[in-house]
């Protein structure tokens, strides 16, 4: 027995007219969605087409796609519709608990200044979303605390708790400033020389966080748009 990999897979479910268009599987039509070679006349149109099936179907992926995608983060036919973003996102919460719909959303709420979002649902977000291992969610909920934003009192303690939780470099790069002024110069050094071994300080480190971003389809800003923040904008 040999195991196919993913291309060999996803070359077997795009042969198969019955587990594509008749079976309604999420899972296929997602594959299928990234197959834009088969498309005519459009590319956009065959990815979108496909992804919105899939998301139709229930798969949290898709409504991530769907949802980056009202927002021009994704290349798309659609047009920009922030509300449809939302839609998507909440609807990816609400059906599978998905850590970067909620992340995304949050966010979304965040920066619609003119629509400002409850305290609670955007604390609630970004809790939810940290809480099933989203680094970006966890380093957020730091600069919540850090700051009082989200309904959060200030509490620098609970800010570095989250930040070195996040694991990534400009959490533990904070979490280590913490736990200096905290006293503890052994926690402090531990967690600045991992920071520094994952490229805190190397201006490669926000090109590569930029391009790759986070929730596996396409990129998600790290800093969320906190009125008056000063945590990276």
């Amino acid at each position: 027995f040999k195991q196919k990999t993913a291309y060999e897979i996803a070359s077997c479910l795009v042969g198969s007219e019955m587990c594509i268009r008749d079976s309604g599987n999420a899972v296929c039509q997602n594959l299928y969605a990234g197959q834009t070679h088969l498309a005519a006349p459009s590319a956009r149109d065959h990815r979108v087409d496909w992804t919105r099936k899939a998301a139709e179907n229930g798969m949290a992926l898709a409504m991530l796609k769907l949802g980056r995608a009202y927002l021009n983060r994704l290349p798309s036919s659609l047009p920009l519709d922030a509300a449809q973003a939302a839609g998507w996102f909440r609807q990816g919460v609400q059906t599978s608990q998905d850590p970067a719909c909620a992340f995304d959303l949050a966010q979304l709420l965040v920066a619609q200044r003119t629509a400002r979002a409850p305290d609670g649902e955007v604390r609630n977000l970004l809790e939810l979303a940290a809480k099933k291992g989203h680094t970006y969610a966890a380093f957020n909920l730091g600069l919540a605390h850090l700051f009082g934003h989200a309904g959060l009192a200030p509490d620098a303690d609970a800010a570095a708790a989250w930040f070195l939780r996040s694991g990534l470099p400009e959490g533990l790069r904070l979490g280590a400033l913490r736990r200096r002024l905290a006293g503890d110069a052994d926690g402090a050094r531990k967690a600045m020389d991992r920071a520094v071994a994952l490229g805190v300080n190397e201006p490669w480190r926000a090109e590569s966080r930029a391009k790759t971003g986070s929730g596996g389809a396409g990129g998600s800003p790290l800093y969320t748009a906190w009125p008056d923040a000063c945590g990276g904008e």
